[in-house]
């Protein structure tokens, strides 16, 4: 770890450095894999088709059809993997729903948040929304956290709109409605409205192949404290890899570790 910054606030800062290792490789090659190219809705529809008695697609071609190394992923999307695959494991997020698959082309972006789903903190629930970057560029912090549509920006907005929350929270009901994860979001949604529209964590985490520095992320703390309140919280997360961002998708898809 190479900082980290609670309060009793609004805002946590926190960086992590991780390190060439047989767990982090581990890490990458399952629970991000698993994220990027959403096995478990791969593997859902081979047992579907492995059932359908007049299937005659041969294994082999299935197989080809389905392999993940088949699929344009970018850089980007494998940022949001790995942020979406951490915020599960160090910060108790559950995501209902892979949006990976709401994209009807490999090449596309989807417009909106990129973290969307349900805090599970004990007893309490609450609404998860955020933004996932990734830099590269030799400038503390980077310039993908300024601007409208840096992290900064996009955050600010998050806060702001209410109307934009409000539609975050519809797709994710059309996403939970009638599964396993109805209940948390029924709790996520009464906390948020008795709050009055207030309870609800806001995520920003960024991807680094540089040297770990404060810098990245503190400024952006400072200029969205004035605009938080609380039981509105934030976290914003820095991960500096121990390799070129560039390389992210390889490593992901490496079947080995060191």
């Amino acid at each position: 770890m190479a900082y980290e910054d609670k309060n009793d606030g609004c805002i946590t800062l926190m960086s992590l450095e991780c390190t060439d290792t047989k767990d982090f490789n581990s890490f990458l090659n399952s629970n991000v894999r698993n994220r990027l190219y959403d096995i478990e809705l791969v593997d859902e529809f081979i047992e579907h088709i492995n059932g359908i008695p007049t299937a005659k697609m041969e294994s082999e071609v299935l197989a080809d059809i389905l392999n993940p190394h088949q699929q344009e992923k970018s850089k980007s999307d494998a940022c949001e993997a790995l942020a979406e695959a951490f915020l599960e494991m160090h910060d108790q997020v559950v995501f209902p729903w892979n949006m990976q698959r709401d994209k009807r082309n490999p090449r596309a972006s989807l417009a909106g948040p990129d973290v969307i789903g349900i805090v599970e903190a004990g007893s309490e629930s609450r609404f998860a929304f955020g933004e996932v970057k990734g830099s590269s560029h030799e400038q503390f912090p980077p310039s993908v956290m300024y601007g409208i549509d840096g992290m900064e920006g996009q955050l600010r907005k998050l806060i702001n709109n209410q109307v934009i929350r409000r539609g975050l929270i519809l797709w994710l009901f059309s996403k939970v409605k009638g599964n396993s994860h109805l209940d948390r979001f029924m709790e996520a949604l009464e906390a948020y409205i008795i709050s009055e529209y207030k309870n609800y964590v806001l995520f920003g985490v960024l991807l680094r192949d540089t040297r770990p520095t404060q810098k990245d992320i503190s400024n952006t703390a400072t200029q969205l404290t004035n605009n938080l309140s609380l039981p509105t919280k934030c976290n914003l997360t820095a991960l500096y890899l121990p390799w070129p961002l560039d390389d992210l998708i390889s490593r992901i898809n490496a079947s080995g570790t060191i």
